[in-house]
């Protein structure tokens, strides 16, 4: 066991996730599936909605203003789990 954690703290450390706020719809998905809560839900501000492309603004109107946003990069694995469980294909996850 001590050899795999090396290589999972090199992943987590190199692990980078986005996430596109336009395409978001806010359903959680990607929260309920995370093993290790690295992604969690928040109300976008006022100015944040403004900021946003047409398609994010439409959305937050149709869905409502909560958003997927990272929490805890650090904790993160690369399973890749939030980006395979998006039916919006908001979430891109590691290399």
């Amino acid at each position: 066991m001590q050899s795999l954690k090396p290589k999972l703290n090199r992943i987590a450390l190199a692990g980078e996730i986005r996430i596109n706020t336009s395409s978001c719809d806010g359903c959680g998905k990607c929260v309920d599936i995370c093993p290790n809560k690295v992604i969690s839900l928040r109300d976008l501000s006022d100015a944040e909605i403004a900021g946003l492309p047409f398609k994010g603004r439409v959305k937050v109107f149709f869905k409502g203003r909560r958003k997927a946003y990272v929490q805890n990069i650090n904790a993160c694995i690369s399973c890749k789990l939030c980006e395979k469980n998006c039916h919006e294909s908001a979430i891109q996850a590691g290399d």
